[in-house]
């Protein structure tokens, strides 16, 4: 767990009419280790151009707002995001209201956090279809929640998938595919949930965070999850497969529909973590 504190419950928020055309931008930090493509390092991950994430305002009908990156820090670990329209704002009584955001961008997402004492985002889609990039994973598979104030202005986003690590030794190789058991969905239509400590109990700081937030498959679950390379897989580069987390069975690794390695043995896979996936068909956590 990247956090570790007691929640309290939030009271609903009454929906208030907020000024149109309002420009709102966002400082958004790796500090809770997030986003979107994979460092050289192969272990931290940083903003890139093009990035667009969700932010969640309090109107209790459609509350998803894209909010568009803007520019990037040298590093790439931090960015600013921002918006131009109607966002309302959560009316609780808190004296800096909370801010929820979701990477990446999802245009069918609803947060319910401001309402019904759920705390859940629904509405999103963990693709069973990705694309290979060297060294680095599929963007539109990097889910990762976002947390901070409206005052502040600063979101610190946590990763809700794992990683899984491997090599293609032969060349020529366009699609590689992963497998795990049946019932152990790793893609499908998903949703997360999520506990918040809002700083009144166990937070030292006084910064609302989330407690482990989950994200699970809900509908349509795959068991499988491809990944292609129109011009070939490049055999002297690593590639990554972004999955759900989830407890699986057996697993097992195709190259051009032929497996090439498969493992029978339970394993729980766990968010923020990458797992290289060896040539005997060994699993194990970096």
């Amino acid at each position: 767990a990247l956090f570790a504190a007691s929640s309290c419950q939030k009271e609903v928020a009454p929906e208030v009419e907020a000024p149109k055309g309002e420009k709102i931008t966002f400082t958004a930090s790796t500090e809770v280790e997030t986003k979107t493509a994979l460092h050289e390092n192969g272990k931290s991950t940083i903003w890139v151009a093009g990035d667009q994430i969700s932010v969640f305002d309090a109107n209790k009908g459609a509350n998803n707002r894209c909010f568009n990156i803007d520019a990037l820090s040298e590093d790439a670990k931090t960015s600013t995001f921002s918006y131009e329209g109607e966002f309302v704002k959560d009316q609780s009584g808190m004296a800096d209201p909370t801010v929820v955001a979701l990477y990446p961008y999802q245009p069918k997402a609803y947060c319910d956090f401001f309402y019904y004492d759920r705390n859940y985002i629904t509405g999103i889609n963990f693709p069973a279809e990705q694309t290979a990039v060297a060294g680095s994973f599929d963007s539109k598979a990097a889910f990762a929640l976002g947390l901070g104030t409206m005052n502040e202005k600063v979101l610190g986003f946590q990763n809700l998938y794992a990683l899984l690590k491997f090599t293609v030794r032969d060349a020529g190789v366009k699609k590689v595919t992963v497998k795990v058991n049946e019932g152990a969905y790793i893609a499908g239509d998903a949703k997360i949930q999520m506990a918040l400590n809002t700083g009144l109990i166990g937070n030292e700081e006084g910064k609302p965070v989330f407690e482990s937030p989950v994200l699970s498959i809900v509908e349509n679950g795959s068991n499988t999850i491809t990944l292609t390379c129109e011009n070939g897989f490049d055999t002297e580069a690593t590639y990554y497969v972004a999955v759900v987390p989830t407890t699986f069975t057996s697993i097992s690794l195709y190259c051009d529909d032929v497996r090439v390695n498969h493992k029978d043995a339970t394993m729980t896979l766990e968010a923020n973590k990458i797992y290289m996936l060896k040539d005997t068909g060994a699993i194990k956590k970096e």
